[in-house]
C-alpha cells in the first residue's frame, strides 16, 4: 500500500549519458531527499512537493459494541468504530480538557513534516498504547459507549489534487485516492483540517489533552501546555535521531 503511493521521477523520451548524470540523477536525489523528509528539515522542499510526499492511509475500524443513549441522536444503538489515521498532519495537536470540553492549545511541529521521517515520528506519537491497554479493562476513551457522528476522509493522497472520489468503489478502481465515510466513534477531542475543499473534524487521542481542574489559573494552563509541548518535542527528537541513525547506518554499511 505504501509503495503504491510513492511516485517515480518523471522520465523523458531522449535517453543519453549526459541526461542521466546532469538531469535524472539530480532529480532522483531530490526526490529521495523530499520523500525521506530531509528536504523539509533543510527548508528545500516546496509546499507542492510536500503534498506529494505525504504517505499514509486513514480508515474506520470496528471496535465492537453499541453506542448508548448518551450518544449523538443519530448514533444511539449504532455500531462503534475508531478512526485510524496514518496520513500525517506534519505536527501534533495538543489540547486541554476542562468541564468535559476540549480546546486545542498548540501545535508541535514535527521534523520531516509530512514526509517519511516525519510520518513515522507522528505515527509513534499517535500510537495510543495507553488507550488500547485501558480498553481491555473497560476503561479509557476507547471503551466509552458515548459516541459522536463522524464524517471523515478514508483513503490516501488527501492533499493531492484530483484524488477525491464520490464513492469507495471509484477510489478502489483508481488504485489510490480517498472518499468520505460516516461512522459513529467514541466522543473525544478533534482538530479541524481541510481536505479537498471540505473542513473535517479529525479525532485525536484524549491522551493528548491535559485535564484542567477547578481553580487552575490561566498561567497554570499555559505552564501545563508548555510542559506537554516539551515532552512531545523530546519524544519527536529522539525518534528522528534514531531514524536518522538507521538511515546513515544503512547508507554507510554501519
Amino acid at each position: 500500500m505504501v509503495l503504491n503511493q510513492i511516485e517515480c521521477p518523471p522520465t523523458k523520451s531522449k535517453q543519453n549519458i549526459g541526461q542521466l548524470f546532469n538531469k535524472w540523477m539530480p532529480e532522483m536525489e531530490k526526490y529521495a531527499v523530499d520523500y525521506v523528509g530531509l528536504g523539509d528539515i533543510a527548508g528545500t522542499t516546496s509546499n507542492k512537493r510536500a503534498k506529494k510526499t505525504a504517505i499514509g492511509t486513514n480508515k474506520f475500524i470496528s471496535i465492537g459494541g453499541k453506542c448508548d443513549n448518551t450518544s449523538d441522536p443519530e448514533c444511539i444503538g449504532k455500531d462503534r468504530y475508531v478512526y485510524y489515521r496514518s496520513y500525517p498532519f506534519g505536527f501534533i495537536p495538543n489540547c486541554t480538557k476542562k468541564d468535559n470540553d476540549y480546546e486545542i492549545t498548540s501545535l508541535t511541529n514535527i521534523p520531516g513534516g509530512t514526509a517519511l521521517m516525519g510520518g513515522i515520528a507522528e505515527d509513534i506519537i499517535n500510537l495510543n498504547i495507553a488507550d488500547t491497554s485501558k480498553s481491555f479493562f473497560g476503561k479509557g476513551p476507547l471503551s466509552s459507549k458515548k459516541c459522536m457522528k463522524a464524517r471523515l476522509p478514508v483513503g490516501n493522497g488527501l492533499l493531492v489534487d484530483g484524488r477525491r472520489f464520490d464513492t469507495k468503489e471509484q477510489a478502489l478502481d483508481n488504485g489510490r485516492g480517498w472518499y468520505v465515510e460516516e461512522q459513529c466513534i467514541p466522543k473525544g477531542p478533534t482538530y479541524n483540517k481541510t481536505y479537498g475543499g471540505e473542513l473535517f473534524q479529525i479525532p485525536i487521542s484524549e491522551s493528548r489533552c491535559k485535564e484542567i481542574k477547578e481553580g487552575f489559573s490561566s498561567n497554570s494552563e499555559k505552564a501545563m501546555s508548555k510542559k506537554n509541548d516539551l515532552s512531545t518535542y523530546l519524544l519527536l527528537l529522539a525518534t528522528v535521531l534514531v531514524f536518522g541513525r538507521v538511515i546513515c547506518g544503512r547508507g554507510f554499511g554501519g
